[in-house]
Order: C-alpha cells, then structure tokens, then sequence
C-alpha cells in the first residue's frame, strides 16, 4: 500500500512541478511584456534613417523624435515601420502602441491620446510652377493669400491639385480638402510621396500642389519658376505631437514623453532643430506665437 502511495505522490509532484514553472514563466513574461511598447513608425524616407545617430536629419520633427526614443529608456520600444492607415489601425487596436509627427485631429483623438507639442513647420502653402499666366486677382485676398482653395477650382474648374494620400493637413486644410471636387485632385499615396508630387509639379503633372515649405526643394532654375501663395485663414504653423493608444498604458506613455519634452524645450537642441528649416526671422514669429499661446511655457529656447 505504502509503495503504490509513494508513486502516486511522486507522479503528483511530476505534475504540478512544471504546472508551477510554467506559470512562473508566464508571470515573467507577463512583467516584461507589460513593459513593451511597439514604436510606429511610417515608413517613408526621411524616416528611414530615424535610428542612426551618425545621420543628421533635417526634419524638426523626426530629429527630436529620434532624442525621445533615446530618452524612453523605462520601456522595451520595439519598433515598427507601416503605412500610415497602418499606423491608425494599430493605435485603435493595441495598447501599447505610440507614434510621432501627427496632427492633433478630432477625429484621432476618440481613439488615441496626444502629447505635448512635439515639434512645429511652418503651414502648407499651396504652389504653382511654369505658370503660363499670373493667377487670376479673384482667387486672392487683399493680403495675397488663397480666399479658399474651393474658390480656386471655381475660377480654374479644370485644374488639378496635387495633394499627399492618407494624412492629416491639420483641422483647417483637412476641412478645406473635403469641400474639393474629387475630379480636381490628384492623391499620391506611398514611401516616397513627399519627393514624388514636388517632381510631379515640375512635370506638369497637375497644376497646383498643397505642401509644407520644407518639403519644397527646388533647384535654382526651378526656384525662377516656382510660385507660392499662403492660404487664407490657415493656421502660421502645422504642430506636430506624439500619438498613443488611448489606454492606461498609453496614457503612461503620453506622460513620460510630456516630462522629456518639457525639458527638451529649454535645451540648445530643440532650437538647433527648428533652426535648420526656419528664418532667423521666422523662428523670431514663432517665438512670438508660442509666447501668446503656451504664455507659461518656453517652447524654443536660444541659449
């Protein structure tokens, strides 16, 4: 009797010995898991070297996104290159997934969370290149500024406006945008759409193109060509914020980012950034609108 309950507790130890390792490993797993943060990232070009700290970027936004990432060293950032529908997906169906450089929409904040200000450009003027004709007086203001991009089209029916597939131009431009008639736009979509609509204007491939100033680099002899008009009622900036999964996890995340960026703003660093793509003159204006907007914050510091 004794040996048969001998190895019937032996058999019961065999059991429950791996039942019990196996939910201690689980239990680790779940600790470093909780810890993981999938880092979205579009897969574009000038994203292409975000991680490389021998390359220098010129993009405000994508440089102090790079000393973020370096800074978020609480988490296990994995990160991941995707399309921008991609990257909207994964906010509205992982916890724990962040990304940089978007626009602060209404519509993205039902399922997701934003940051601070992460970085500013200069707004998005609407381009012409190679005009056979000055543009008509109707479509401006007194100021020189588009009345509306809609009022352009009625003026110019059969034109055509090239514009980036799958973005976000801001609340305004994005409203400005809906009331076009699909038959005057031509979306480019795709990693290399930035450089692909500035080589399409200069081919005649549309006749006018929506795009953010420093996106727009032109060659001397295109320069003599190209003509920009600013839009009326724009906003002077396209402010660029940090996106997370609308989620405790998330809004963990959103919180570390803010105290990285509040120190971010009072470093040589974060002007250097901004420097590269703005005046000496326009970073003086953006001084000035960060100072009536955020009064009890310094954004660009010049020290």
């Amino acid at each position: 009797m004794q040996i048969y309950l001998l190895k019937f507790i032996s058999l019961f130890i065999l059991i429950l010995v791996p039942i019990r390792l196996e939910a201690h490993s689980n239990k680790n797993k779940d600790i470093k898991s909780s810890n993981q943060l999938v880092w979205l990232v579009e897969d574009k070009l000038e994203n292409k070297n975000l991680l490389d700290n021998n390359y220098e970027i010129s993009s405000p936004s994508t440089h102090i996104e790079r000393l973020v990432i370096s800074k978020l060293k609480m988490y296990d950032i994995n990160v991941q290159r995707a399309s921008s529908s991609r990257i909207n997906h994964s906010l509205q169906n992982l916890k724990n997934a962040c990304t940089a450089n978007r626009a602060n929409t209404t519509h993205r904040q039902i399922y997701s969370l934003f940051s601070s200000p992460q970085s500013f450009y200069l707004t998005h003027k609407l381009y012409r290149f190679n005009a056979k004709r000055p543009l008509s007086s109707s479509v401006l203001n007194e100021d020189g500024q588009i009345k509306s991009l809609s009022h352009i089209f009625d003026i110019y029916p059969s034109n055509t406006i090239g514009i980036a597939q799958g973005i976000s131009f801001g609340p305004f431009l994005d409203q400005e945008i809906a009331k076009l008639n699909k038959k005057n736009i031509y979306y480019r979509g795709g990693t290399g759409r930035v450089v692909a609509l500035e080589s399409m204007l200069y081919l005649d491939r549309f006749d006018f193109l929506l795009a953010l100033p420093i996106d727009i680099t032109p060659t001397k002899e295109q320069e003599k060509q190209l003509e920009y008009f600013p839009i009326s009622n724009a906003p002077p900036y396209l402010i660029a914020y940090f996106n997370c999964s609308k989620s405790t996890f998330g809004k963990k995340v959103i919180k570390n980012i803010n105290q990285i960026l509040e120190q971010l703003y009072q470093t040589p660093e974060y002007y250097k950034a901004h420097k590269k793509s703005f005046s000496a003159q326009e970073l003086s204006h953006l001084q000035q609108y960060l100072k009536s907007k955020f009064t009890d914050k310094v954004y660009i510091s010049e020290k």
